[in-house]
């Protein structure tokens, strides 16, 4: 069927098998976003969990409102800029970002107040040479006091944020767009082996990262 035209863009990057299990990842569909572009993604087979994820389907299919009021998931247009926020905000030890895009006023004063309150914040941006935008993402990092280096080993199309033991992982950029227009689907990772895996692969990507 055809994505609702509610949404400016349909930017879900969600497979569910037999509504029994699901992969909720930043990757698209292709070859690239396997072999040569960083992604997060998590295989999910928790009954509550997929459940949720196909009240989205179902609503979106049919038209209606999914209801996502206890939930982890982090869905735009519906909880995205909330639960972004929140998490940052909740924070007391650290935030780390490898993202393909940092625009949104909000997620920057959130991460810029992190900062200034003395927590290990740090972020990874796309090579310029892939994504020229980035250049902007990191001079803004860079005027917060954030440090920031450019991920060239794989072009970076990851949305990851890991604030404290909580990982964010899903569709989402950090723009207005995305958090307030688009259909995304997100998901809060609190159990401990998924979410050290994705801080420990953002620490790895950190040591080859380029200043």
């Amino acid at each position: 069927a055809t994505a609702p035209p509610a949404f400016s863009y349909y930017h879900v990057k969600t497979l569910i098998f037999d509504r029994k299990e699901a992969f909720v990842m930043s990757a698209n569909l292709m070859w690239a976003h396997f072999q040569i572009t960083r992604n997060y993604g998590v295989l999910d087979s928790d009954p509550a969990d997929v459940a949720d994820l196909m009240s989205i389907v179902d609503a979106d299919f049919n038209g209606t409102t999914p209801d996502l009021g206890c939930t982890r998931l982090v869905v735009s247009p519906v909880n995205s800029r909330q639960r972004v926020l929140e998490v940052i905000g909740k924070a007391q030890t650290s935030v780390f970002i490898e993202a393909m895009e940092m625009k949104d006023t909000d997620v920057r004063n959130a991460i810029r107040a992190k900062k200034a309150a003395g927590l290990d914040v740090r972020a990874l941006v796309p090579d310029p040479a892939w994504i020229s935008a980035s250049t902007m993402d990191a001079q803004w990092y860079q005027s917060a006091g954030v440090p920031v280096k450019y991920f060239k080993q794989y072009d970076l199309h990851a949305k990851l944020i890991v604030a404290d033991d909580i990982a964010l992982i899903g569709s989402e950029n950090y723009t207005y767009t995305s958090l307030n227009q688009n259909r995304e689907i997100g998901m809060l990772i609190t159990e401990q082996t998924p979410m050290a895996a994705a801080k420990q692969q953002f620490e790895a990507d950190w040591n080859v990262g380029v200043a």
